[in-house]
């Protein structure tokens, strides 16, 4: 059936995806980050990569990747964690960045001031699907006899492309910041599957089975694939406000001589933009029902060409999709993030936030964080979170300075190594700064 197909190649694409990764909803360095006060140029590249679902596990990747075979236990673990609508997403970034302080500018101070120029690669996916449609794929349709499979209302998006972004940073009145960026890019590669109706009834006898479809295609030009490719063009910006806050301000003078806390809260928004495609996407649409009764055969010798042919016309009836070629623009997944950060005189820090993303399918996040600094040199961190394209989550985090060179290592999923029957969350991110 041609919505199977839909729901395999969905489910290939995102594992697939994950495999590429290998080389984080929630972006590892942000605007923020290119600011350095006691450093005049700072260098830095970064690498992270993000699989996370509501319902696929983390034992179903390693079988893809290794080239394992899916046994009926691993489906049906996932089988028990498929709510009505099930949520699937995946980003891959890296890149690298070079920010410098400028003391003055035409013949004017501008204390606090920053230039950066950041050049990265980007890859996001996000999938819908319903539990219907996945059991239908992994399972067939026979638990659907005498019923109705309903797979609608689910979709699988693939945006692939590179920036370059240039902005500024500046301090202003103490300790508060702004930044602003704008990037400019180059897309790769888009892919859009929506399935708006789709409703499989199969008969008890399973010798009668009907069909109503309506799905949608949306493709960037396939004539030129690779990271060369360039089949569109785009602008976004990056956006941040923050200000010094302090939660845990001290009350009494015998406060004070207790560890002193200090900390900011941080509005951002990031990939705030679009890309428009050229006039060589196509977009196949197909709305149709199809009605299969079975063939009956008195004689197997009566099995022939003429029998065959009108079932197989059928079939490209339902595979065949009205198609057409025209310039296309998409909305890129921008990102909103509420954060609030403490520190205290003896290391010990403290992060809370919530993320919020337009056009992915993504739900809020929530998270908190909190770690300690060992002997200025090293810091150790771990992490709550909640939401996304996923569940709960436990992270990771480590940063030691090595050489002059600041080495960031973590996980949003340390749960995920662990027990990965059960998660579906598995990322990593790398990154290493070096100042002078």
């Amino acid at each position: 059936m041609a919505i199977n197909r839909i729901v395999a190649r969905s489910l290939y694409i995102l594992i697939t995806f994950f495999l590429a990764a290998e080389c984080s909803s929630q972006s590892l360095f942000t605007l923020g980050d290119y600011y350095n006060d006691s450093s005049k140029m700072t260098m830095g590249i970064l690498g992270e990569y993000d699989v996370n679902s509501t319902a696929l596990t983390n034992e179903l990747y390693y079988k893809v990747l290794n080239g394992s075979f899916i046994e009926a236990e691993t489906k049906d673990r996932i089988d028990k964690r498929l709510s009505e609508y099930n949520k699937a997403g995946a980003d891959l970034n890296y890149g690298l960045f070079f920010s410098q302080r400028i003391d003055s500018l035409f013949g004017k101070e501008k204390k606090g001031f920053h230039y950066f120029i950041k050049i990265a690669g980007r890859e996001h996916v996000n999938l819908v699907f319903t539990e219907d449609l996945f059991r239908v794929g992994m399972y067939g349709n026979a638990r659907y006899a005498g019923d109705t499979a309903k797979m609608g209302s689910s979709e699988f998006n693939l945006l692939r492309y590179q920036q370059i972004e240039v902005g500024i940073i500046n301090s202003f009145k103490g300790s508060s910041k702004y930044g602003i960026g704008i990037s400019f890019i180059k897309g790769e590669q888009f892919l859009s599957e929506k399935i708006s109706r789709a409703n499989l009834y199969t008969s008890q006898s399973g010798d009668h089975v009907d069909l109503d479809v309506k799905y949608n295609i949306t493709q960037s030009d396939t004539s030129k694939v690779g990271f060369d490719a360039m089949h569109g063009w785009g602008v976004s910006t990056d956006l941040f406000y923050q200000l010094s806050y302090n939660i845990f301000q001290a009350t009494t003078i015998e406060d004070k001589n207790e560890a002193d806390w200090s900390g900011y809260m941080r509005v951002e928004v990031s990939d705030l933009g679009f890309i428009n495609w050229n006039d060589k996407t196509v977009q196949h649409e197909v709305d149709t029902v199809y009605e299969f009764d079975g063939i009956v055969l008195e004689n197997i010798l009566q099995l022939n060409d003429s029998i065959l042919e009108p079932i197989v016309d059928s079939l490209k009836e339902v595979y065949k999709p009205n198609s057409s070629n025209t310039s296309y623009s998409t909305v890129l997944p921008a990102l909103f993030h509420l954060s609030l950060y403490q520190e205290n005189s003896s290391g010990l820090y403290i992060s809370l936030g919530t993320v919020f993303r337009i056009f992915s399918n993504y739900s809020p996040f929530i998270y908190i964080k909190a770690g300690h600094t060992l002997k200025e040199k090293f810091r150790l961190g771990g992490s709550l979170e909640f939401g996304g394209y996923g569940k709960v989550n436990l992270g990771f985090q480590a940063q030691a300075d090595v050489g002059g060179f600041k080495i960031g290592l973590g996980t949003h999923s340390l749960d995920g190594f662990i027990f990965p029957k059960r998660t579906g969350r598995n990322s990593l991110y790398l990154s290493i700064v070096k100042s002078f």
